[in-house]
């Protein structure tokens, strides 16, 4: 008989139900860790998972960033996914009997993971329907998501993905925010050349919507209300 009270179900909740820290994210999920559900660091560079690799389990991100890497057939690598917590990788290869990792999943700053065996999230979300709920809704925010950075690349001008990006990236945090996702990066996330991207940031900073501090862009609360209203006003995605 299942119930929505199972170990299993309460480490689901705690992964979505909070926003982790690095420093007490293990202590939180001790109680949940055993020889299937295992707790694993990652390191700012290093790939994650690799694409074509077999796959044995599913990862949820509870902190950090990654990159969702994919390859064109000349091996050229390209980012087509930005990804911050919570993210389940694995899922959608487990479900739809994927045999292989379908990306390469490449890790921008320091990250934590839980890692679960597919033949254990399987058996758990076939015993209790509140497991499988949790992930039904996972799915469909995904859904969603994917739905609107398509609009928003159809829709925006380059400037505008750059408000919605910094406007995303503050969201929940405490401000001032800095934002430490080098140049290169960014304009990889965005798909807009690096000389571009300077030119939209220099002209964000010059009317007072970012601050530029150590290098680094910089949104305080009045920039972050700034970002707000450009995003209701001009009904940014």
């Amino acid at each position: 008989m299942y119930n929505n009270y199972s170990e299993f179900y309460q480490m689901l909740k705690l992964a979505f139900d909070k926003v982790h820290t690095e420093s007490r994210v293990e202590q939180e999920f001790i109680p949940y860790l055993s020889n299937l559900v295992k707790f694993k660091r990652a390191k700012k560079g290093m790939d994650y998972i690799n694409s074509g690799t077999e796959v044995k389990k599913v990862c949820i991100m509870l902190t950090g960033k990654c990159h969702v890497i994919k390859y064109t057939v000349d091996g050229k690598s390209v980012v087509v996914d930005s990804s911050s917590p919570i993210q389940i990788y694995g899922l959608n290869e487990m479900l739809n009997n994927i045999e292989c990792y379908i990306a390469t999943i490449n890790v921008v700053e320091d990250a934590c993971f839980i890692e679960i065996p597919t033949y254990y999230m399987k058996k758990k979300m076939n015993e209790d329907p509140f497991i499988s709920n949790i992930l039904v809704k996972y799915l469909s925010n995904m859904l969603n998501q994917a739905y609107e950075r398509n609009c928003m690349e159809m829709l925006n001008t380059n400037e505008q993905n750059l408000i919605c990006y910094l406007y995303r990236n503050c969201i929940k945090k405490q401000l001032p925010h800095r934002i430490v996702v080098d140049r290169k990066t960014m304009a990889s996330e965005l798909n807009v050349s690096l000389r571009s991207l300077y030119r939209y940031i220099d002209n964000l900073k010059n009317n007072n919507i970012i601050s530029i501090n150590c290098g680094k862009i910089e949104i305080n609360q009045k920039q972050f209300e700034i970002l707000e209203e450009k995003m209701e006003r001009k009904n940014i995605f």
